[in-house]
């Protein structure tokens, strides 16, 4: 439906989209071909494909990365940008959040996404075998040989376990967290078959370690294009009903809005395409909803999103779509239904010239020369 992942073979100007849902990340030159087809460790005895019709064990992922986490911070009273106003006059002057640049998106403003599976691993949920494609990114986890799979659980934009990239074309994101050992796992492309699941990238972030500003390391991708933990940024209908979010959302714009080759903290990566303005967003740009915006009289609900928007802003984190994420509350306690929540028409009149960018530091050059900082 949108393009995601922009396939860069070796220097070549030449740049072929895959299909996707919402995302823009590119794959880097160096493509990692080990544990394609042989290398993982299979079972002795294939395990058994979960079942869709339990229910699987869940968590809104608030706060599973320690405090001081820099997805966390509060940067309400944080500087600006020095890229601010232009920042947000270029888009402005260039669709909004990306106005009419969607075929399927004909309106100015963000929608909400919940296509997002946020699945728990317990002590019965099978680990099975994890194999990379042939176009595995190098920058993502080179040495994950096993995968959990909870049963009742789904892969991003279906609901079970089915080969989501075949019959989709979407991101299929697969997220499970693993709460006793501190293990989040993620996954983009992913397939699930033959009792194996397959792979484009998987990364599987500690969340016992507080991260530095740099993440897993600058010039390395993850299962988003900014190479930040992408579930770690999703809110809840959960979220909603306590009251508070308290993290950054996950903000995805057309790749089209998206300045190409550089990025600034805490995402540690970037596309190649296809936008070369010096004023338009970066990834990791973290949009901050103004204080002066009122919201007295909107919903209880929708006071929670726009509260964290002041709070912990929104950051840039992929590319593909206009919208910020939620996870889908298949796997939650409570549902959007409760909140008279809209999630296609929630955002309506929320407009660029509402927000400001906070200050993101030094602008990186892409390299695509992953050095992993030993996070």
């Amino acid at each position: 439906m949108i393009h995601r992942f922009l396939k860069n073979y070796t220097y070549l100007m030449f740049i072929i989209p895959l299909a996707g849902c919402s995302g823009s990340a590119i794959v880097d030159p160096v493509v990692d071909s080990s544990n394609q087809a042989t290398g993982v460790i299979e079972p002795s005895t294939p395990p058994t494909i979960p079942s869709t019709s339990s229910t699987p064990t869940t968590t809104s992922f608030t706060g599973i990365f320690p405090p001081g986490s820099i997805w966390s911070t509060d940067i309400s009273a944080a500087t600006l940008d020095y890229q601010s106003a232009a920042t947000i006059n270029w888009m402005a002057s260039n669709g909004n959040w990306g106005y009419r640049q969607l075929s399927w998106w004909p309106y100015n403003y963000l929608r909400i996404s919940t296509e997002w599976r946020l699945l728990k691993k317990t002590a019965s949920t099978p680990m099975v075998p994890f194999q990379k494609r042939s176009d595995y990114y190098g920058a993502c986890d080179s040495n994950i040989t096993a995968f959990p799979l909870p049963a009742g659980g789904g892969i991003q934009n279906v609901n079970n376990y089915s080969a989501c990239s075949t019959n989709t074309g979407g991101d299929c994101h697969l997220v499970v967290y693993d709460e006793v050992n501190k293990k989040l796992y993620e996954s983009y492309m992913t397939d699930y078959s033959g009792g194996k699941i397959t792979s484009t990238c998987g990364v599987v972030w500690d969340t016992a370690k507080v991260y530095p500003a740099d993440g897993r390391g600058d010039q390395c991708t993850s299962t988003d294009a900014a190479g930040t933990p992408a579930s770690a940024l999703l809110f809840t209908a959960d979220d909603l009903a306590a009251g508070h979010i308290d993290h950054a959302l996950r903000l995805s714009l057309p790749n089209t809005m998206i300045r190409a080759n550089t990025f600034v903290h805490p995402a540690t990566h970037a596309s190649t395409a296809p936008n070369q303005y010096g004023s338009s967003p970066i990834y990791g740009a973290r949009f901050r909803l103004k204080a002066s915006f009122d919201i007295s009289t909107y919903s209880p609900a929708m006071k929670v999103i726009l509260t964290a928007m002041k709070q912990y802003g929104m950051i840039l984190s992929d590319g593909g779509d206009m919208s910020i994420s939620a996870a889908s509350d298949l796997d939650t306690t409570h549902k959007f239904s409760e909140f008279n929540l809209n999630v296609d028409n929630a955002l309506n009149g929320l407009t660029v010239d509402n927000f400001e960018v906070v200050d993101g530091g030094t602008r990186i050059p892409l390299t695509f020369n992953c050095v992993r900082n030993g996070q």
